[in-house]
């Protein structure tokens, strides 16, 4: 059972880490939402970073010296997933392809111009880049496209969300 208290510390490990490291991270999906909010809006069930494809060993041996465990990966060579006490971080790692930015493999998905900015927020007294709210929106309103799933309900009410957050 996620745990949105126990997260946010997983968060704020992260964020230690990263920054110890030199690596930079950004929160995508419902947390990234709830950073721009500044608010929590639900229950999460894991938490979705994205950082740069070359930092994939680095960042992997520092999260398992502070105690996260590396899982299997559905997407072994694009994601990186650990868990701590039950609680799931899921790293989509990325790269440079001319002038986008993309997922090996989903060059015809390249994520929009702004995503990685330097757009931090706070929630809970955890700092963190996050995607920008326009970039949020652009992804879930296309992520039928390249997984060939539909909308959930927790999708509809963030993509509510974040258009009402896109025109502020």
């Amino acid at each position: 059972m996620a745990d949105n208290a126990r997260q946010l510390e997983l968060l704020r490990e992260l964020s230690a880490v990263a920054r110890r490291e030199r690596i930079r991270f950004w929160l995508r999906g419902g947390w990234a939402l709830d950073f721009h909010l500044g608010r929590v809006t639900r229950a999460h069930a894991d938490i979705d970073v994205v950082t740069w494809e070359r930092h994939r060993a680095r960042l992997a041996g520092a999260l398992e010296a502070v105690g996260l465990r590396a899982e299997p990966s559905p997407n072994p060579k694009t994601q990186l997933v650990f868990t701590e006490r039950g609680e799931e971080v899921s790293v989509l790692l990325v790269v440079r392809y001319g002038a986008d930015v993309v997922v090996r493999g989903l060059e015809r998905f390249p994520f929009p111009r702004g995503a990685f900015g330097d757009v931090r927020r706070t929630l809970g007294g955890v700092t963190c880049r996050v995607f920008s709210a326009a970039a949020l929106l652009d992804e879930r309103e296309r992520h039928h496209l390249w997984s060939g799933r539909d909308l959930r309900p927790k999708d509809v009410e963030s993509i509510r969300l974040l258009r009402e957050l896109a025109r502020v």
